[in-house]
């Protein structure tokens, strides 16, 4: 009998015998619904639930994002289909190649019917696509390219992993067709940037970047019920420290170093200011949930509203109007009101998910989410709660070293600080997110890019307003006092004040780069370390036992600095880099 010499055996592969006998039991014996959820069943969603796991491992993809169908047909119909139907509202432009096969090609076809706009892309005489082609071939409304790993004719090989990064370059999403190629080459979908991989017999949905149009669904769904949640829980807060605070002000005023004199103006600039906190909880506790669905611009022009707001009323509300401190915090709190008025908006009206208040039925339900709110915010309350410590501390030994004039410098001080760190806090939180993205999608090189130019960004721009604050620092004091005998004394607290400010970026970097990677225990040791371990101490320290007088408190924050922001950072650099070599070797 003639040898058979079967040309098409990569298409209709003859089973194995090991595969055959592995399969026999499922087909004879345990042949239950693995969906179902009597006993019987119990074995059958054991073999799927093992054979995702193996598949996963194989491509070293997430076992949850293994998906099973009929077969590679279904799988690249599912891909181009879905991603076309999900990614409608960015665009209709899909890339490919003439040699694609006609799973991909009719499909193709049918949403040009649909009026999707498709570029097929020429190959050499080796069957390759241009890279530089390629590129040239994305446009702003591209939102997907497909091309197969090995071709089921002339068997050429694609450069996967090179398309794979143009495509995430751009922010399109790659899927590839490895029908031809799966079991046959290595394929790492992590390495390779492939968002969703189409193998023989299976599709394997892919979401490295965690985008995944199937399960999108579903999470938008469970980001709702977060948002609705974190919504209640702020305004439940809100009214619940504004009570507090107006019910116990004098108490709190004095507890943070006010003497009897300033107590005639602190109280009612106090009980005045206590109306805004809603609206100040949610303009900035609502405003990353506009950042997190991608409207960045949205976001930094609300907080943009509360400034301005802020910098108009002011000397409109205390020297037209003649209101004084009064003044000033009714334009702090009116500022507050219209930036959450535009969030609360925008988050109704125009966002992609809605918010609102839960409803009694949907409040048992949502006890596990606002527990893990709760938990996922313990870092940051510790950061704010240690922040108030600090200041009683401070309040206090000024209070006795040097009266009540060096509780109002060091009011000016940490005004300005407060100013010159926005800008540092609006880089690392704008950081934040796309660290854990990258992150969680298995990405650590994104990951230490991210990083870095983080760290540059706030390293730059801390560079630029430390030589303001060394050089001029009057000008910074001027904007919240034209007191002179009170400037003077300011000056030099400012500078001693700020003598390690760059510092206080590594302290900012390590904490962000923890947080974002989920590490709370560190970032909130790092921030009890700084605030209630060094400074709290030296405040004591410096001025009392080395007989430094005022010159010591403000002197504790950058001895403070140097400390405990290198720690921090070095810390970071030393567990942190680590895992993320150990991910990208994997």
């Amino acid at each position: 009998m003639a040898k058979l010499i079967y040309l098409d055996n990569a298409a209709t592969t003859q089973v194995y015998p090991e595969v055959l006998d592995a399969m026999l039991p499922y087909f004879t014996e345990y042949y239950g619904n693995p969906s179902a959820i009597y006993s019987f069943a119990g074995e059958s969603k054991k073999a799927v639930d093992e054979a995702r796991t193996n598949v996963a491992a194989l491509i070293n993809a997430r076992t949850e994002d293994i998906y099973f169908t009929g077969g590679g047909s279904e799988s690249d119909n599912w891909a181009l289909k879905a991603t076309a139907e999900a990614y409608e509202s960015k665009g209709k432009h899909i890339i490919t190649s003439r040699i694609e096969h006609h799973a991909i090609l009719h499909t193709c076809a049918y949403l040009e019917q649909k009026g999707y706009e498709v570029t097929y892309l020429d190959v050499d005489e080796d069957g390759k696509i241009s890279l530089e082609e390629l590129e040239k071939a994305i446009r702003p409304d591209t939102i997907l390219i497909s091309i197969m790993s090995a071709n089921n004719e002339i068997g050429t090989i694609q450069p996967i992993k090179e398309i794979g990064k143009i495509a995430h370059d751009h922010g399109v999403l790659f899927h590839t067709d490895a029908v031809q190629a799966f079991g046959h080459i290595p394929i790492d979908v992590e390495e390779m940037n492939i968002d969703m991989l189409s193998a023989s017999a299976s599709v394997l949905r892919i979401s490295a970047d965690n985008t995944s149009i199937n399960r999108g669904k579903g999470d938008k769904e469970q980001a709702n019920r977060i948002l609705n949640t974190s919504f209640s829980m702020v305004c439940a807060s809100a009214l619940l420290l504004m009570g507090t605070g107006l019910l116990f002000a004098k108490p709190l005023l004095i507890l943070f170093g006010a003497s009897k004199n300033a107590l005639t103006f602190a109280r009612p600039y106090m009980m005045l200011y206590l109306l805004g906190t809603l609206p100040s909880m949610i303009a900035t506790g609502m405003n990353p949930f506009i950042n997190a669905q991608g409207y960045s611009t949205t976001g930094m022009f609300s907080v943009a509203i509360g400034a301005i707001a802020n910098i108009l009323l002011d000397p409109l509300f205390i020297f037209t109007f003649h209101l004084g401190v009064n003044g000033a915090a009714a334009a702090t709190v009116l500022s507050q009101i219209l930036s959450a008025l535009f969030v609360f908006h925008f988050l109704r009206r125009k966002a992609e998910i809605k918010v609102r208040l839960l409803r009694k039925n949907e409040l048992s339900s949502c006890i596990p989410l606002a527990k893990s709110i709760i938990s996922l915010g313990t870092s940051g309350f510790i950061m704010q709660l240690t922040n108030s410590l600090v200041s009683i501390c401070c309040n206090h030994v000024l209070s006795v070293t040097g009266g009540d004039v060096y509780v109002s410098v060091m009011t000016i001080v940490s005004s300005v600080r407060q100013m010159v760190e926005t800008p540092i806090y609006a880089i690392t939180e704008g950081s934040s997110p796309i660290i854990s993205y990258n992150y969680g999608a298995l990405r650590p090189m994104r990951v230490k890019k991210a990083g870095i130019t983080m760290a540059l960004m706030a390293l730059v721009y801390t560079g630029l307003m430390w030589s303001v604050i060394i050089l001029a620092p009057e000008y910074l004091i001027s904007v919240f006092s034209s007191d002179t005998a009170l400037s003077a004394d300011a000056v030099p607290a400012l500078k001693l004040y700020f003598a390690a400010f760059i510092f206080m970026d590594l302290q900012y970097i390590g904490q962000t780069v923890f947080k974002s990677l989920n590490k709370r225990k560190q970032a909130i040791f790092f921030s009890l370390l700084r605030k209630v371990f060094i400074v709290v101490p030296l405040t004591y320290l410096l001025p009392y036992t080395f007989h430094m007088g005022t010159d010591g408190v403000f002197l504790a924050e950058p001895v403070s600095n140097v400390i405990g922001g290198s720690l921090c950072f070095i810390t970071m650099l030393f567990t942190v880099l680590p895992e993320l070599n150990r991910m990208e070797n994997q």
